[in-house]
């Protein structure tokens, strides 16, 4: 299942978590939000790209692709990919 980043309305919520910060919200009005705040959150994590490609069984191109907006990705992909910096996705209305 593809997740497709451009359905998102504007508004819509995320919740990204991670391990030791609960319950930090983002919200989401563009799909370069999501791009441009998973990036940033990678990095936080100080992780690469190499990485993160490898933990998430793509190309190292392929994730800079996704992150400088080029391509789309499977929703499975990017569960993988926040996961890889214990990050979670929750999605509410």
């Amino acid at each position: 299942m593809k997740l497709d980043l451009k359905k998102l309305k504007l508004g819509d919520q995320l919740l990204f978590e991670t391990k030791k910060e609960k319950d930090v919200r983002h919200q989401i009005v563009e799909t370069r939000d999501l791009i441009e705040l998973v990036k940033k959150l990678r990095k936080k994590k100080r992780k690469t790209q190499e990485e993160i490609a490898k933990y998430s069984n793509l190309s190292r191109l392929a994730v800079g692709e996704f992150e400088n907006g080029k391509s789309d990705i499977r929703l499975s992909t990017l569960l993988k990919i926040l996961k890889s910096c214990d990050l979670t996705l929750e999605i509410r209305e």
